[in-house]
């Protein structure tokens, strides 16, 4: 057996099967994705607070309004917009 980083939605919902066997009171899949991005966000928080670090910086899509109620209920502020222009 191998372990392997997990980088797309799509992976993490294939590992809901699994997971599901140890934690069968979460519902579905998306769920599971949820929980783990939530208990994400909280480790990095913590871990910057462990070492002193005066903020923590986000980028996020403008369109994602349902990680920005997440990130509003972890104390972040919208503070500035992040533009890009596309050369290619």
């Amino acid at each position: 057996m191998s372990i392997k980083l997990i980088t797309t939605d799509d992976e993490l919902r294939d590992c809901f099967t699994v997971y599901h066997e140890l934690r069968p009171l979460l519902e579905s899949s998306e769920q599971f994705i949820h929980q783990v991005k939530l208990q994400l966000l909280d480790y990095v928080i913590d871990y910057a607070k462990e070492h002193n670090c005066a903020q923590v910086h986000l980028d996020t899509g403008y369109q994602r309004n349902a990680a920005h109620k997440v990130y509003l209920a972890r104390g972040f502020q919208l503070n500035c917009h992040h533009l890009a222009l596309d050369l290619a």
